[in-house]
């Protein structure tokens, strides 16, 4: 009963969305699929809070992407990089944007068929979030060469489990019994100031283990107890 994607660009490439404000939207806001050159920037998105699947913008198998001075309040993931086929998404950079959602404000995945690689997240303030930073590597993938500066997160439980709150969350699994197993390396996190009453998670698997992780000048308090 809902479309896919509200805005919906699909193989092209030269692409500038600018300066414009996206309200209601049903699902998807704006979602590019094996796009090159895309230029994201002043954008403004206004989504139910409680809408499921109302993602912001999701570049998905795209390349050569930049986010910019955008303010995306969402009922799902607001900035999300995904691999739905096996086709890469990659440099992609996403700077200066403000965050609301009662999922995850920046995240790779959970959708990794394809690499997910050069992406770079920078000068953002998250708030009102159950989950702040989020990578998802499910699918067999490779998401590497990712990284995190100066980014303030404020986390709060979500609508439904009202306790659940992560800041920054780093999971590598099989989605199922046949997917293969991705990699997970080179991400860096520097900068980051976290106010939460939640945790950080990082886990890999016993075959494969998280590659190369490292945090510089983070900060984690921890309030409401």
């Amino acid at each position: 009963f809902r479309p896919e994607s509200l805005v919906y660009f699909e193989r092209c490439q030269n692409i500038v969305v600018r300066d414009v404000t996206i309200t209601n939207s049903p699902s998807w806001t704006l979602h590019t699929f094996r796009c090159d050159n895309v230029v994201i920037s002043g954008v403004t998105i206004l989504n139910d809070i409680a809408g499921p699947n109302t993602d912001g913008i999701d570049p998905n198998c795209s390349t050569n992407v930049r986010i910019s001075d955008c303010h995306i309040v969402a009922g799902d993931d607001c900035n999300v990089v995904k691999a739905t086929e096996d086709y890469p998404c990659e440099n992609v950079t996403v700077t200066n944007c403000t965050l609301e959602t009662t999922c995850a404000a920046l995240k790779l995945g959970t959708e990794s068929h394809g690499d997910i690689r050069h992406c770079t997240f920078s000068n953002c303030t998250i708030r009102n979030t159950s989950a702040g930073i989020t990578l998802y590597q499910k699918d067999g993938g490779t998401m590497e060469d990712v990284l995190f500066s100066n980014i303030t997160i404020e986390t709060k439980g979500d609508v439904i489990y009202k306790h659940r709150e992560w800041p920054i969350f780093i999971d590598l699994e099989r989605r199922g019994p046949d997917s293969k197993v991705g990699v997970i390396r080179d991400v860096s996190f520097s900068g980051i100031t976290i106010t939460t009453q939640g945790r950080c998670v990082v886990q890999g698997m016993a075959t494969q283990p998280i590659e190369r992780l490292t945090m510089e000048n983070v900060t984690v308090k921890v309030v409401g107890f």
